[in-house]
């Protein structure tokens, strides 16, 4: 369970009025931004190979091997699972699995904002 923030109103630290925000709208905000980019993505991501490296990660992901000096090993090891757990066409899958990566990607960003701006312009909380 998230605890509530405590923020500021930019006054001293004797007169500042204490603004408690309720941690689930944090969480609701992330969830809708969740919800509206993981539907948008499918809608719209590639169903075949693509372009660039993707033709490369999507073969090395499903046949466990090391795609580039780096290797993304640990992004090789759960794609090519979901991969060879999930039957359909490999290459739909790691694409699937991609938009689930962005869709929580843009969740945590939507958390990270909202605490960078409590911290950065704690005038723009709301009053109760």
């Amino acid at each position: 369970m998230a605890l509530p923030i405590e923020r500021y109103d930019g006054l001293g630290e004797d007169e500042a009025a204490r603004v408690t925000v309720d941690p689930r709208a944090r969480l609701r905000a992330a969830a809708f931004a969740f919800g509206i980019t993981l539907p948008v993505y499918l809608a719209t991501m590639n169903r075949t190979i693509g372009f660039v490296d993707r033709g490369e990660l999507a073969a090395v992901a499903y046949t466990w091997g090391i795609p580039h000096a780096t290797g993304y090993p640990t992004l090789m090891l759960i794609a090519g699972t979901i991969a060879h757990l999930v039957p359909l066409r490999p290459v739909l899958v790691l694409n699937a699995f991609a938009a689930l990566l962005v869709a929580t990607g843009v969740a945590m960003m939507v958390l990270l904002f909202d605490r960078v701006l409590a911290i950065t312009s704690p005038a723009l909380v709301p009053r109760p």
